[in-house]
C-alpha cells in the first residue's frame, strides 16, 4: 500500500475498498449501455460487472473466448474509453487516487501523474504509426479507429491484458515496444504489475542530474534519498 507504518491501515484499506467499488460500479454502469442490448439483461449485467472489475484490477479476463477479447468493439469509443479509464485508474494506484482530492500532491503522486500520460499517449502514438497500414491489425480501420486502437493497446499493455486488435498480426517492432511497456507496468500500490512508473522516473531523474554534473537526484525541489536510487537501479537490473 506504499505506506511506511501500520498506523491507520484499517481506515486506509476501507478507503481503498470504497474507491474500487465506486470506480468499478461506474464503469459497469457505462458498459451496460452497450452490453445489455447485445446480450440481454442478465448476461449483459454480468458481462459489464466482470469486465469492469477485471479492467480496474488490470486482470483482462477474456469472456468472449478464442482470443477475441474486445476485438468486436475496436471502433466503439464508449467501450474503449471506459476500459482505458478503468485500466489507468487502477494502474496509478490507490494512494494517488486518494491524493487527487487534496490541494497539494506529494512527490509520489506528482511523479506518477507526470509519467502516466507520457507513457499512455506516447505508446499510443508509436503503436498507431507502426501498425497504421498493417492489414492484419489496423490497415482496414478508419483513421479515428486506428488512433483509438493504438491508445487502447498502449493502455492495455500496462499489464491489463485486453485487446481490440489481433495480437498475433502485429509487427515485430510493435511487439518489442509492447514488451517495454509491459516491463514498466503501473504505479506502486495499484493493480498493475511491472517494474513500476516511479522506478523508471527515479532512474530518469538520476541520469538527467548526472548529465548536468550534479550528484543528487532531485524532483520538484526535493532530494531523493540515495537508498531510493539504489533500490530503483536494483529493481530494473533484476527485471
Amino acid at each position: 500500500m506504499n505506506q511506511d507504518a501500520l498506523s491507520g491501515m484499517v481506515r486506509l484499506t476501507l478507503a481503498f475498498f470504497l474507491i474500487a467499488l465506486v470506480v468499478e460500479l461506474t464503469g459497469a454502469a457505462l458498459l451496460m449501455t452497450r452490453l445489455i442490448p447485445l446480450y440481454g439483461p442478465a448476461r449483459g449485467v454480468w458481462q459489464s460487472l466482470f469486465t469492469s472489475v477485471s479492467a480496474f484490477c488490470n486482470a483482462g479476463f477474456d469472456l468472449m473466448g478464442s482470443y477475441r477479447s474486445l476485438t468486436g468493439y475496436t471502433g466503439d469509443w464508449l467501450v474503449n474509453l471506459v476500459i482505458i479509464a478503468l485500466i489507468a485508474l487502477g494502474g496509478v494506484g490507490f494512494s494517488v487516487l486518494l491524493r487527487l482530492g487534496k490541494r497539494r500532491l506529494n512527490l509520489h503522486a506528482r511523479l506518477v501523474l507526470m509519467a502516466t500520460p507520457v507513457l499512455l499517449l506516447g505508446g499510443g502514438i508509436l503503436i498507431t504509426l507502426l501498425e497504421y497500414d498493417n492489414p492484419a491489425t489496423m490497415g482496414t480501420l478508419s483513421a479515428g479507429e486506428k488512433w483509438l486502437a493504438g491508445l487502447f493497446q498502449s493502455a492495455t499493455l500496462r499489464t491489463a491484458g485486453f485487446n481490440t486488435i489481433d495480437q498475433f498480426g502485429q509487427r515485430e517492432t510493435t511487439k518489442l515496444l509492447g514488451v517495454l511497456l509491459m516491463l514498466v507496468g503501473g504505479a506502486p500500490a495499484g493493480t498493475a504489475g511491472g517494474l513500476k512508473i516511479t522506478t523508471l522516473m527515479v532512474l530518469f531523474l538520476t541520469v538527467r542530474q548526472f548529465l548536468r554534473g550534479r550528484s543528487e537526484t532531485t524532483a520538484f525541489g526535493r532530494t531523493l534519498p540515495q537508498e531510493t536510487v539504489r533500490r530503483s537501479l536494483c529493481i530494473v537490473a533484476l527485471g
